[in-house]
């Protein structure tokens, strides 16, 4: 079965994980396996680029670069993912991509991504970077 982590924001918004990426210290992939790691207890393999989102609402005044990576569950390191930020985040479930809630309830750079028609257990190769 092919699931995606995705945990509902304090904000009430459904996300991946994510982080702020700073300049010089990791690498993306880094960040990627960080990140789930303090998110959700989990570790990742595979971990690789997967696309890029450039997310704009001028009305709010909010743009978001956002880079998504991609990687596989260590199933010979990680369990089921635990919300261990429970000041962040509802909580974690898998979910298939075709699952996810409607892109209203998206936090807007994965709603950007689903827009462009991102497909997660495809080739990334063809995924490609739009601007909504």
């Amino acid at each position: 079965m092919r699931s995606l982590g995705e945990t509902e924001k304090r904000n009430g918004q459904r996300d991946l994980s994510t982080s702020w990426w700073s300049f010089g210290i990791w690498t993306w992939e880094e960040c990627a396996h960080r990140e789930v790691l303090e998110e959700a207890g989990v570790q990742l393999v595979n971990v690789h680029f997967a696309s890029v989102v450039n997310s704009i609402r001028q009305e709010e005044q909010y743009h978001y670069v956002t880079i998504i990576m991609q990687g596989d569950l260590d199933r010979d390191k990680s369990g089921e993912p635990e919300n261990l930020e429970p000041e962040k985040n509802e909580g974690w479930t898998w979910t298939h991509w075709n699952d996810f809630p409607p892109e209203q309830h998206l936090f807007l750079p994965l709603a950007c991504l689903r827009q462009q028609g991102f497909q997660p257990f495809q080739n990334t190769d063809t995924n490609s970077t739009a601007r909504h």
